[in-house]
């Protein structure tokens, strides 16, 4: 797929794939922590705040951007992240850039073309973290023939 984008004149990287719980818990972990010190006085939260739902709004925020440990596509292997290689690493931006254009052109036949579906269908509610541009899951061409 990079190869053929980099033909069409347009540079994607793959930047995250397989994730074992230890990593995803590492990352659900370090971006609470961030949010932890903006949402509370530059304080991280200790475990009583977070028992008595003081921490919940910044739970709340964590979870639209990261699955639970344990709950990630990304534990299966068949789950990549995809970015325009502008050098900013900020996926939030995916959706406007040429790379997601490219990827999702004519319902997505580049990304289907090799095997992959956008990870949540156009206007889904409730299967987890905020629907996500850059997030992929592999099925297979064959599946995608029929």
């Amino acid at each position: 797929m990079q190869k053929a984008a980099k033909e069409d004149g347009v540079e994607i990287s793959i930047v995250s794939g397989y994730r074992s719980v230890d990593n995803q818990q590492d990352l659900f972990a370090s971006r609470f922590e961030a949010l932890s010190r903006v949402d509370n006085s530059g304080q991280l939260y200790d475990a009583n705040e977070i028992v008595s739902g003081k921490a919940d709004n910044t739970i709340n925020k964590v979870l639209e951007q990261s699955s639970v440990p344990g709950y990630s596509k990304h534990h299966t292997g068949y789950t990549i992240d995809i970015n325009q290689n502008d050098g900013s690493g900020d996926l939030t931006s995916f959706g406007n850039t040429d790379a997601y254009k490219w990827v999702s052109a004519n319902n997505y036949f580049n990304a289907k073309r090799f095997g992959f579906v956008p990870s949540y269908p156009s206007g889904a509610k409730n299967v987890g973290p905020e629907p996500e541009p850059w997030e992929y899951v592999w099925v297979g061409t064959e599946d995608l023939k029929n």
